[in-house]
Protein backbone atom coordinates (compact mmCIF):
# COMPACT_ATOMS: atom_id res chain seq x y z
CA UNK A 1 0.00 0.00 0.00
CA UNK A 2 2.93 1.93 0.50
CA UNK A 3 2.42 4.04 -2.80
CA UNK A 4 -1.05 3.40 -3.71
CA UNK A 5 -1.74 7.00 -2.89
CA UNK A 6 0.97 8.29 -4.98
CA UNK A 7 -0.66 6.13 -8.23
CA UNK A 8 -4.37 7.70 -7.54
CA UNK A 9 -3.08 11.09 -7.08
CA UNK A 10 -1.42 11.08 -10.09
CA UNK A 11 -4.10 9.76 -12.29
CA UNK A 12 -6.60 12.06 -11.06
CA UNK A 13 -4.13 14.85 -11.68
CA UNK A 14 -3.86 13.84 -14.92
CA UNK A 15 -7.48 13.46 -15.45
CA UNK A 16 -7.15 9.54 -15.98
CA UNK A 17 -5.22 10.29 -19.08
CA UNK A 18 -8.75 10.31 -21.31
CA UNK A 19 -10.17 7.42 -19.51
CA UNK A 20 -13.33 6.90 -17.40
CA UNK A 21 -12.17 7.22 -13.73
CA UNK A 22 -15.32 4.79 -13.20
CA UNK A 23 -13.16 2.01 -15.12
CA UNK A 24 -10.04 2.56 -13.55
CA UNK A 25 -8.91 0.25 -10.52
CA UNK A 26 -5.99 0.78 -8.29
CA UNK A 27 -5.85 -2.56 -6.30
CA UNK A 28 -3.01 -3.38 -3.70
CA UNK A 29 -0.65 -6.22 -4.10
CA UNK A 30 -0.95 -9.16 -1.80
CA UNK A 31 1.96 -9.70 0.52
CA UNK A 32 4.06 -12.56 2.48
CA UNK A 33 6.31 -12.95 5.05
CA UNK A 34 10.11 -12.16 4.50
CA UNK A 35 11.91 -14.74 5.99
CA UNK A 36 15.37 -15.38 7.27
CA UNK A 37 18.42 -17.76 6.29
CA UNK A 38 16.87 -20.39 8.63
CA UNK A 39 12.67 -19.79 7.45
CA UNK A 40 12.00 -18.20 10.07
CA UNK A 41 10.06 -14.84 10.43
CA UNK A 42 11.41 -11.84 10.82
CA UNK A 43 9.87 -8.71 12.25
CA UNK A 44 9.59 -5.41 11.24
CA UNK A 45 8.68 -4.10 14.60
CA UNK A 46 7.84 -5.88 18.22
CA UNK A 47 4.48 -7.73 17.38
CA UNK A 48 4.87 -6.96 13.41
CA UNK A 49 5.80 -9.30 10.74
CA UNK A 50 8.08 -7.81 7.71
CA UNK A 51 5.85 -8.36 4.76
CA UNK A 52 6.76 -7.70 1.08
CA UNK A 53 4.78 -8.16 -1.90
CA UNK A 54 4.38 -11.77 -2.79
CA UNK A 55 5.61 -10.97 -6.59
CA UNK A 56 2.61 -9.94 -9.63
CA UNK A 57 1.33 -13.82 -9.39
CA UNK A 58 -0.62 -12.20 -6.71
CA UNK A 59 -2.56 -10.87 -9.81
CA UNK A 60 -4.94 -13.41 -9.86
CA UNK A 61 -6.36 -13.64 -6.70
CA UNK A 62 -6.17 -9.79 -6.68
CA UNK A 63 -8.93 -9.81 -9.99
CA UNK A 64 -11.10 -12.36 -8.28
CA UNK A 65 -10.80 -10.78 -4.69
CA UNK A 66 -11.99 -7.52 -6.09
CA UNK A 67 -15.11 -8.45 -8.83
CA UNK A 68 -13.15 -7.81 -11.68
CA UNK A 69 -13.63 -11.19 -12.83
CA UNK A 70 -16.99 -11.20 -12.39
CA UNK A 71 -17.27 -7.76 -14.26
CA UNK A 72 -14.97 -9.54 -17.12
CA UNK A 73 -17.63 -12.13 -17.03
CA UNK A 74 -20.57 -9.47 -17.56
CA UNK A 75 -19.03 -7.33 -20.16
CA UNK A 76 -18.41 -10.88 -22.54
CA UNK A 77 -14.54 -10.43 -22.22
CA UNK A 78 -12.58 -13.38 -23.69
CA UNK A 79 -8.75 -12.21 -23.53
CA UNK A 80 -6.96 -9.78 -20.84
CA UNK A 81 -3.91 -8.15 -21.76
CA UNK A 82 -1.14 -8.13 -19.00
CA UNK A 83 2.03 -6.18 -18.46
CA UNK A 84 4.45 -6.54 -15.92
CA UNK A 85 7.37 -4.72 -17.10
CA UNK A 86 8.48 -1.10 -17.34
CA UNK A 87 8.60 -1.21 -21.34
CA UNK A 88 8.62 2.22 -22.71
CA UNK A 89 7.59 0.42 -26.36
CA UNK A 90 5.26 -1.80 -24.97
CA UNK A 91 2.02 -2.47 -27.21
CA UNK A 92 -0.70 -2.59 -24.46
CA UNK A 93 -3.22 -5.29 -25.95
CA UNK A 94 -1.43 -6.09 -29.15
CA UNK A 95 -3.54 -7.60 -31.72
CA UNK A 96 -0.69 -9.50 -32.57
CA UNK A 97 -0.04 -11.40 -29.48
CA UNK A 98 -3.83 -11.63 -29.18
CA UNK A 99 -4.44 -12.94 -32.81
CA UNK A 100 -1.13 -15.41 -32.16
CA UNK A 101 -2.35 -16.91 -29.18
CA UNK A 102 -5.97 -17.57 -30.13
CA UNK A 103 -4.81 -19.15 -33.44
CA UNK A 104 -2.88 -22.07 -32.01
CA UNK A 105 -5.11 -22.70 -29.57
CA UNK A 106 -3.38 -21.47 -26.38
CA UNK A 107 -5.17 -20.44 -23.10
CA UNK A 108 -2.29 -17.66 -22.27
CA UNK A 109 0.61 -16.10 -24.36
CA UNK A 110 3.86 -14.03 -24.09
CA UNK A 111 5.88 -11.86 -26.12
CA UNK A 112 9.41 -12.55 -26.16
CA UNK A 113 12.60 -10.82 -27.51
CA UNK A 114 15.68 -12.26 -28.08
CA UNK A 115 18.84 -12.51 -25.58
CA UNK A 116 21.34 -10.38 -26.09
CA UNK A 117 23.74 -12.05 -23.26
CA UNK A 118 24.12 -14.45 -20.56
CA UNK A 119 23.90 -12.04 -17.70
CA UNK A 120 21.12 -10.14 -18.69
CA UNK A 121 18.66 -10.27 -15.77
CA UNK A 122 15.54 -11.79 -17.47
CA UNK A 123 13.65 -15.01 -17.51
CA UNK A 124 14.07 -17.37 -20.19
CA UNK A 125 10.92 -19.52 -21.82
CA UNK A 126 11.46 -23.26 -22.21
CA UNK A 127 10.44 -25.93 -21.01
CA UNK A 128 10.95 -28.46 -18.23
CA UNK A 129 10.16 -31.76 -17.42
CA UNK A 130 6.85 -32.84 -15.20
CA UNK A 131 3.49 -33.70 -14.38
CA UNK A 132 1.08 -31.87 -16.73
CA UNK A 133 -1.55 -30.46 -14.85
CA UNK A 134 -4.04 -28.50 -17.25
CA UNK A 135 -6.68 -26.34 -15.75
CA UNK A 136 -8.64 -25.49 -18.74
CA UNK A 137 -8.89 -28.76 -20.27
CA UNK A 138 -9.09 -30.90 -17.68
CA UNK A 139 -9.42 -34.03 -19.92
CA UNK A 140 -5.62 -33.48 -21.19
CA UNK A 141 -3.97 -34.24 -17.64
CA UNK A 142 -1.03 -36.62 -17.54
CA UNK A 143 0.45 -38.06 -14.46
CA UNK A 144 3.17 -38.78 -16.97
CA UNK A 145 6.52 -36.36 -16.82
CA UNK A 146 6.22 -34.44 -19.96
CA UNK A 147 7.64 -31.46 -21.32
CA UNK A 148 5.53 -28.26 -19.63
CA UNK A 149 5.80 -24.75 -20.81
CA UNK A 150 7.41 -22.26 -18.40
CA UNK A 151 9.20 -19.04 -17.74
CA UNK A 152 12.26 -19.99 -15.67
CA UNK A 153 13.96 -16.97 -13.98
CA UNK A 154 17.51 -15.94 -14.56
CA UNK A 155 18.29 -16.53 -11.06
CA UNK A 156 17.17 -19.77 -10.59
CA UNK A 157 19.08 -21.01 -14.03
CA UNK A 158 22.66 -22.85 -13.33
CA UNK A 159 25.22 -21.01 -14.50
CA UNK A 160 26.53 -23.41 -17.30
CA UNK A 161 22.32 -23.54 -18.46
CA UNK A 162 22.36 -19.46 -18.07
CA UNK A 163 25.42 -19.33 -20.47
CA UNK A 164 25.23 -22.29 -23.18
CA UNK A 165 25.32 -21.73 -26.90
CA UNK A 166 23.75 -23.83 -29.55
CA UNK A 167 27.50 -23.38 -31.34
CA UNK A 168 30.65 -22.19 -30.86
CA UNK A 169 29.54 -17.86 -30.23
CA UNK A 170 26.20 -18.69 -31.69
CA UNK A 171 22.67 -17.71 -30.23
CA UNK A 172 22.50 -18.63 -26.51
CA UNK A 173 20.95 -22.00 -25.87
CA UNK A 174 18.05 -20.52 -24.26
CA UNK A 175 17.42 -18.11 -26.84
CA UNK A 176 14.24 -16.48 -25.85
CA UNK A 177 13.45 -13.87 -23.28
CA UNK A 178 10.47 -13.24 -21.29
CA UNK A 179 9.47 -8.87 -22.17
CA UNK A 180 6.68 -8.93 -19.65
CA UNK A 181 3.38 -8.44 -21.59
CA UNK A 182 1.26 -11.50 -21.28
CA UNK A 183 -2.18 -12.38 -22.77
CA UNK A 184 -4.91 -14.76 -20.79
CA UNK A 185 -8.31 -16.39 -21.37
CA UNK A 186 -10.50 -15.14 -19.18
CA UNK A 187 -11.79 -18.77 -18.82
CA UNK A 188 -8.71 -19.68 -17.57
CA UNK A 189 -8.09 -16.75 -15.38
CA UNK A 190 -11.58 -17.68 -13.41
CA UNK A 191 -9.27 -20.93 -12.27
CA UNK A 192 -6.27 -19.82 -11.60
CA UNK A 193 -6.58 -18.69 -7.82
CA UNK A 194 -7.94 -22.03 -6.88
CA UNK A 195 -3.76 -23.31 -7.25
CA UNK A 196 -2.38 -20.53 -5.99
CA UNK A 197 0.87 -21.14 -3.91
CA UNK A 198 1.51 -24.38 -5.91
CA UNK A 199 4.97 -22.52 -6.62
CA UNK A 200 6.87 -20.26 -4.87
CA UNK A 201 10.13 -18.61 -6.26
CA UNK A 202 12.66 -17.27 -3.76
CA UNK A 203 15.06 -13.96 -3.99
CA UNK A 204 17.08 -12.77 -1.80
CA UNK A 205 17.31 -9.19 -0.47
CA UNK A 206 18.51 -6.52 2.36
CA UNK A 207 15.81 -6.54 5.50
CA UNK A 208 16.25 -4.56 8.59
CA UNK A 209 14.70 -6.14 11.38
CA UNK A 210 14.01 -6.58 14.98
CA UNK A 211 16.72 -9.09 17.38
CA UNK A 212 14.33 -11.32 19.31
CA UNK A 213 16.76 -11.30 22.01
CA UNK A 214 17.03 -7.75 23.45
CA UNK A 215 14.34 -6.01 20.64
CA UNK A 216 16.78 -3.68 19.43
CA UNK A 217 16.24 -2.58 15.49
CA UNK A 218 19.18 -4.44 12.89
CA UNK A 219 19.72 -2.27 10.05
CA UNK A 220 22.26 -4.72 8.04
CA UNK A 221 25.10 -3.22 5.71
CA UNK A 222 23.74 -1.94 2.36
CA UNK A 223 25.68 -4.33 0.55
CA UNK A 224 24.39 -7.69 2.67
CA UNK A 225 21.17 -9.79 1.54
CA UNK A 226 20.16 -10.69 5.00
CA UNK A 227 16.24 -12.14 3.96
CA UNK A 228 14.56 -14.13 1.65
CA UNK A 229 11.30 -13.11 0.31
CA UNK A 230 9.22 -15.43 -1.52
CA UNK A 231 7.15 -14.41 -4.91
CA UNK A 232 4.64 -16.23 -7.40
CA UNK A 233 4.83 -15.05 -10.64
CA UNK A 234 2.32 -14.60 -13.56
CA UNK A 235 4.20 -16.70 -15.56
CA UNK A 236 3.60 -19.73 -13.13
CA UNK A 237 0.17 -20.21 -15.09
CA UNK A 238 1.98 -21.60 -18.25
CA UNK A 239 2.63 -24.75 -16.15
CA UNK A 240 -1.45 -25.45 -15.40
CA UNK A 241 -2.49 -25.61 -19.48
CA UNK A 242 -1.25 -27.65 -22.25
CA UNK A 243 -0.53 -24.93 -24.49
CA UNK A 244 0.91 -21.62 -23.74
CA UNK A 245 2.12 -19.35 -26.91
CA UNK A 246 5.35 -17.61 -26.99
CA UNK A 247 5.51 -14.87 -29.46
CA UNK A 248 8.68 -13.41 -30.27
CA UNK A 249 9.08 -9.68 -31.50
CA UNK A 250 11.64 -7.05 -32.12
CA UNK A 251 13.89 -5.61 -29.40
CA UNK A 252 14.56 -2.35 -31.03
CA UNK A 253 10.53 -2.23 -31.97
CA UNK A 254 8.90 -3.73 -29.11
CA UNK A 255 11.17 -3.26 -25.80
CA UNK A 256 12.78 -0.68 -23.54
CA UNK A 257 12.75 -1.75 -20.57
CA UNK A 258 13.44 1.05 -17.98
CA UNK A 259 14.60 0.12 -14.08
CA UNK A 260 16.08 2.97 -11.67
CA UNK A 261 19.37 1.28 -12.03
CA UNK A 262 22.57 2.30 -13.50
CA UNK A 263 23.66 0.28 -16.77
CA UNK A 264 21.94 -2.06 -19.49
CA UNK A 265 18.48 -1.24 -18.15
CA UNK A 266 18.68 2.67 -17.28
CA UNK A 267 16.02 5.36 -18.17
CA UNK A 268 18.51 7.18 -20.44
CA UNK A 269 19.18 4.12 -22.36
CA UNK A 270 15.57 2.99 -22.32
CA UNK A 271 14.77 6.91 -24.01
CA UNK A 272 17.08 6.26 -26.48
CA UNK A 273 15.88 2.43 -27.67
CA UNK A 274 12.39 4.67 -27.56
CA UNK A 275 13.76 7.76 -29.82
CA UNK A 276 15.37 5.70 -32.32
CA UNK A 277 11.77 3.53 -32.83
CA UNK A 278 9.92 6.67 -32.77
CA UNK A 279 12.54 8.24 -35.44
CA UNK A 280 12.15 4.88 -37.57
CA UNK A 281 8.68 5.38 -37.89
CA UNK A 282 8.42 8.62 -39.24
CA UNK A 283 11.18 7.91 -41.65
CA UNK A 284 9.00 4.84 -43.16
CA UNK A 285 6.30 7.40 -43.37
CA UNK A 286 8.49 9.71 -45.56
CA UNK A 287 9.98 12.03 -42.78
CA UNK A 288 13.82 13.24 -43.53
CA UNK A 289 16.07 14.41 -40.89
CA UNK A 290 18.64 17.30 -41.73
CA UNK A 291 21.88 15.61 -42.19
CA UNK A 292 20.46 12.37 -41.25
CA UNK A 293 21.06 12.83 -37.48
CA UNK A 294 20.03 9.27 -35.47
CA UNK A 295 17.88 9.83 -32.89
CA UNK A 296 19.37 9.28 -29.31
CA UNK A 297 19.31 9.40 -25.34
CA UNK A 298 20.32 13.00 -25.18
CA UNK A 299 17.69 15.76 -24.75
CA UNK A 300 18.75 17.55 -27.85
CA UNK A 301 18.24 13.96 -29.83
CA UNK A 302 15.27 12.62 -28.85
CA UNK A 303 12.12 11.60 -30.97
CA UNK A 304 8.90 10.50 -29.71
CA UNK A 305 5.23 9.86 -31.02
CA UNK A 306 2.39 10.60 -28.71
CA UNK A 307 0.82 7.12 -28.03
CA UNK A 308 -2.49 9.61 -28.82
CA UNK A 309 -1.48 9.75 -32.51
CA UNK A 310 0.17 6.30 -33.44
CA UNK A 311 0.15 2.63 -31.73
CA UNK A 312 2.72 0.99 -33.67
CA UNK A 313 3.64 3.48 -36.13
CA UNK A 314 0.78 3.67 -38.71
CA UNK A 315 -1.56 6.66 -39.85
CA UNK A 316 2.14 8.44 -40.36
CA UNK A 317 1.74 8.32 -44.14
CA UNK A 318 1.73 11.27 -45.99
CA UNK A 319 2.00 13.95 -43.13
CA UNK A 320 5.44 14.62 -43.81
CA UNK A 321 6.43 17.81 -45.74
CA UNK A 322 9.54 17.90 -47.74
CA UNK A 323 11.53 20.16 -45.23
CA UNK A 324 13.71 17.99 -43.42
CA UNK A 325 13.15 17.64 -39.99
CA UNK A 326 14.70 18.41 -37.03
CA UNK A 327 16.09 16.77 -33.76
CA UNK A 328 14.67 17.47 -30.73
CA UNK A 329 11.35 16.31 -32.41
CA UNK A 330 8.02 15.68 -30.46
CA UNK A 331 4.57 14.70 -32.66
CA UNK A 332 1.24 15.05 -30.10
CA UNK A 333 -1.97 14.57 -30.43
CA UNK A 334 -4.43 17.66 -31.24
CA UNK A 335 -5.74 17.52 -27.71
CA UNK A 336 -1.59 17.79 -25.68
CA UNK A 337 -1.16 21.04 -28.65
CA UNK A 338 -3.81 22.84 -27.44
CA UNK A 339 -3.14 22.48 -24.02
CA UNK A 340 0.26 24.06 -24.78
CA UNK A 341 -1.53 26.76 -27.15
CA UNK A 342 -3.74 27.72 -24.49
CA UNK A 343 -0.61 29.39 -22.39
CA UNK A 344 1.08 32.19 -21.68
CA UNK A 345 3.38 33.25 -25.35
CA UNK A 346 6.21 33.06 -23.24
CA UNK A 347 5.41 29.18 -21.82
CA UNK A 348 5.30 28.57 -25.75
CA UNK A 349 9.02 28.24 -26.01
CA UNK A 350 9.62 25.04 -24.33
CA UNK A 351 7.30 22.10 -23.89
CA UNK A 352 6.92 21.59 -20.19
CA UNK A 353 9.14 18.31 -18.49
CA UNK A 354 10.37 17.21 -22.52
CA UNK A 355 12.89 19.87 -22.39
CA UNK A 356 11.67 20.50 -26.00
CA UNK A 357 11.39 24.11 -27.51
CA UNK A 358 8.25 24.40 -30.04
CA UNK A 359 9.10 26.69 -32.73
CA UNK A 360 6.51 25.77 -35.60
CA UNK A 361 2.88 24.40 -35.38
CA UNK A 362 1.79 22.35 -38.37
CA UNK A 363 -1.72 20.71 -38.28
CA UNK A 364 -2.38 17.87 -40.22
CA UNK A 365 -5.06 15.32 -40.56
CA UNK A 366 -5.47 12.13 -43.04
CA UNK A 367 -7.14 13.46 -45.62
CA UNK A 368 -4.13 15.46 -46.11
CA UNK A 369 -1.19 15.32 -48.22
CA UNK A 370 2.07 15.96 -47.33
CA UNK A 371 2.86 19.56 -47.47
CA UNK A 372 -1.09 20.40 -47.54
CA UNK A 373 -2.09 22.69 -44.36
CA UNK A 374 -5.58 23.63 -43.07
CA UNK A 375 -7.47 26.38 -43.47
CA UNK A 376 -9.01 27.34 -40.19
CA UNK A 377 -12.23 27.01 -41.27
CA UNK A 378 -11.44 23.22 -41.66
CA UNK A 379 -12.37 20.63 -39.00
CA UNK A 380 -9.09 19.94 -36.53
CA UNK A 381 -8.85 16.11 -35.59
CA UNK A 382 -6.40 14.36 -36.58
CA UNK A 383 -2.66 14.94 -34.99
CA UNK A 384 -0.14 18.38 -34.51
CA UNK A 385 3.21 17.65 -35.80
CA UNK A 386 5.58 20.25 -33.80
CA UNK A 387 9.05 20.29 -34.39
CA UNK A 388 11.29 21.36 -31.67
CA UNK A 389 14.77 22.10 -31.38
CA UNK A 390 17.39 23.44 -28.57
CA UNK A 391 18.23 27.24 -30.45
CA UNK A 392 21.41 26.41 -31.60
CA UNK A 393 20.08 23.33 -33.50
CA UNK A 394 18.65 25.44 -35.90
CA UNK A 395 19.62 29.02 -38.06
CA UNK A 396 17.01 31.42 -35.67
CA UNK A 397 15.00 30.58 -32.77
CA UNK A 398 11.63 32.09 -32.61
CA UNK A 399 11.43 35.54 -31.35
CA UNK A 400 8.74 36.40 -28.74
CA UNK A 401 6.40 38.61 -31.65
CA UNK A 402 6.39 35.48 -33.85
CA UNK A 403 5.26 32.94 -30.99
CA UNK A 404 2.66 35.48 -29.84
CA UNK A 405 1.20 35.99 -33.18
CA UNK A 406 1.45 31.90 -33.61
CA UNK A 407 -0.61 31.76 -30.54
CA UNK A 408 -2.68 34.94 -31.35
CA UNK A 409 -3.58 32.07 -33.95
CA UNK A 410 -4.29 29.17 -32.43
CA UNK A 411 -6.60 31.03 -30.09
CA UNK A 412 -8.40 31.96 -32.23
CA UNK A 413 -8.42 27.98 -33.79
CA UNK A 414 -9.47 27.19 -30.47
CA UNK A 415 -12.48 29.50 -30.28
CA UNK A 416 -13.71 28.43 -33.46
CA UNK A 417 -13.20 24.22 -31.90
CA UNK A 418 -15.14 25.33 -28.87
CA UNK A 419 -17.97 26.42 -30.75
CA UNK A 420 -18.21 23.43 -33.02
CA UNK A 421 -17.14 21.15 -30.22
CA UNK A 422 -19.38 22.68 -27.25
CA UNK A 423 -19.52 19.34 -25.51
CA UNK A 424 -15.78 18.34 -25.77
CA UNK A 425 -14.78 17.50 -22.90
CA UNK A 426 -11.13 17.27 -23.95
CA UNK A 427 -10.77 21.00 -24.19
CA UNK A 428 -9.49 22.76 -21.34
CA UNK A 429 -11.04 25.64 -20.21
CA UNK A 430 -10.02 28.93 -22.18
CA UNK A 431 -7.22 30.74 -20.98
CA UNK A 432 -7.07 34.13 -19.59
CA UNK A 433 -5.70 37.40 -22.07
Amino acid sequence: DWNKEEIVSFLVQNRYFGMDDQEVLVSSQPNSPVLNENGRILLQEKGVMAMTPCGNGGLFQTLADHGILADLKCRNVSMVSVHACDNLLVRVADPMLLGHTLQVGAACGVKLVERLHPTEPVGVFCARRGHLLDIAQPKLRSDEMVDVATVVEHRELPDEIRSRRQRGDGPLWLQFANAGSYCFRTALLEKIPAHAGRQWHASWKRQPYVALNDGRLVEPHLNVLNAVRLETHLTDAFELVSISAGYCVSRGEEYAKLSLKPGFESPKLAAGVLARAHQQWISNAGGRFVGDIQAGNDKTDRCEVSPFVSYAGEDLLGHFSAAELALPLYVPARTEIVTFMTQDPGSMETSGDRGLRVYKVEAFAPSLGAGQRRSSKDQVDGAILVRAGTGDSFCMPPTPESVAKDVESARALIDEMRERFASTAEIPPKAGN
